[in-house]
């Protein structure tokens, strides 16, 4: 049912291009292999949950410099005057960021990267309706209800059971 809800939604999609939809399977392509590989990583590398948390946003932090310096947002971020609530939206961005990575790696740590992918598309519905009321180029009624198909697919989704580790005899 999540493949005929995704047919769907693209057949109802007024804004059809497919150019876009191009991208949409690129996206998937390398989304397949990065919550794969991620779930590899995560079940062979002895980590803890906050360990994974900091080297990953220890990695990502490198590249971030280079894009600093080169887009010359170092030197808007040097005369920036800071404020309380800028410093608070900032804060509340980092907390809140921090907190999405050490659910994702708990939860990778916990289900299949299967059924990761699910909750987390699932999870995206709520931007879907509210994008609905807020912008003018949004889902059509038939893709609100293709989307609600997926949704129902994705409830009744059950994530395979784990296999052994030990080979058969």
């Amino acid at each position: 049912f999540l493949l005929i809800g995704g047919i769907s939604y693209v057949a109802f999609d007024k804004f059809f291009s497919v150019d876009a939809y191009f991208w949409v399977v690129i996206w998937y392509a390398v989304f397949t292999f990065d919550q794969v590989y991620i779930k590899h990583i995560v079940d062979a590398v002895p980590m803890t949950t906050w360990g994974r948390v900091y080297y990953t946003n220890l990695i990502a932090s490198v590249p971030l410099l280079f894009v600093l310096i080169l887009t010359g947002e170092f030197n808007f971020l040097r005369e920036f005057e800071w404020e309380r609530n800028s410093v608070l939206a900032l804060g509340v961005s980092c907390v809140m960021g921090t907190a999405i990575a050490w659910f994702a790696f708990e939860a990778r740590r916990a289900i299949s990267a299967a059924y990761f992918t699910v909750i987390g598309n699932t999870c995206k519905v709520l931007t879907v309706l509210l994008n609905h009321f807020m912008w003018e180029y949004h889902a059509t009624p038939g893709g609100i209800a293709s989307l609600m198909i997926c949704l129902v697919a994705a409830y009744f989704y059950k994530q395979a059971p784990k296999r052994s580790h030990g080979l058969p005899n």
